[in-house]
């Protein structure tokens, strides 16, 4: 099972609305530094949506500058990443996963797996300092999200759009994804850790750029996080493929 929205059972009607909307590849479009802040919030209100602009506070919580390819490649060897991906200590067994508390095993069971309302559970692994395990979960229609479980309860501290990366502090984790669905096509959460406990600080979906979906980011041990990023209006070839055109995107955040 590969962790990524690319999961059979979502390959379905929004996934092709999206192909046939989307603008394709016609020609190399490069990114500079002005278009990365761009960013909005959607919420629906009374039968619509309402579009905020996150600009000002994107900047206010991160940096954002475009990187050659060859300090993204040669920065790769200082990555650092607090996971223990021990995925085999807890296998699903009968569409079951089954994690350990202290109050008693906890069930995390699979719904409908070849409905519109299913939901897969998939252990990923775990942290220590904070204590947490990491659950990777897969929905039909919606993708997927990650979620951060405290392990001395069971209880849900935050859930992510993507892969959540630790700062080198651990002071903060931020999560870059990959949406098919959405116009921009780029979703960043942003959370603060202070003890046991999460709070997100920022989300927003970026307009100009949206992450590679094949290629995974990583955090630097000098607390940056980069990634390869490509044009949101050229995420499609012409072929309905994924454009690997990619610049690449260094995140400091402030």
């Amino acid at each position: 099972m590969k962790d990524s929205v690319y999961h059979e059972s979502t390959k379905n009607l929004h996934w092709i609305a999206a192909l046939e909307k989307a603008p394709y590849l016609k020609k190399s479009e490069r990114l500079t530094n002005d278009d990365l802040y761009e960013c909005v919030s959607k919420k629906f209100l009374n039968g619509e949506f309402v579009i905020d602009s996150l600009e000002n506070k994107a900047r206010k919580h991160l940096k954002l500058e475009l990187i050659t390819k060859d300090e993204f490649i040669n920065e790769r060897k200082n990555t650092i990443s607090y996971l223990i991906s021990d995925i085999e200590i807890f296998p699903k067994k009968n569409g079951i996963t089954t994690l350990p508390f202290p109050g008693g095993n906890a069930q995390y069971v699979d719904v409908n797996p070849e409905l519109a309302s299913m939901r897969e559970f998939y252990y990923r692994g775990h942290y220590n300092n904070p204590d947490l395990y990491l659950m990777y979960v897969q929905y039909y229609e919606a993708g997927c999200s990650y979620w951060l479980i405290d392990k001395s309860d069971s209880g849900r501290k935050a859930d992510f759009p993507s892969l959540p990366i630790f700062t080198p502090d651990k002071k903060t984790i931020i999560s870059v994804a990959f949406d098919p669905y959405s116009d921009s096509h780029c979703e960043l959460k942003l959370c603060s850790i202070n003890g046991s406990i999460i709070t997100k600080v920022f989300q927003a979906e970026f307009v100009n750029w949206a992450p590679s979906a094949e290629e995974q980011g990583y955090m630097s041990s000098e607390g940056s996080f980069r990634i390869p990023i490509i044009n949101s209006k050229f995420v499609w070839t012409r072929e309905g493929g994924l454009n690997k055109n990619y610049q690449y995107l260094k995140i400091s955040i402030l």
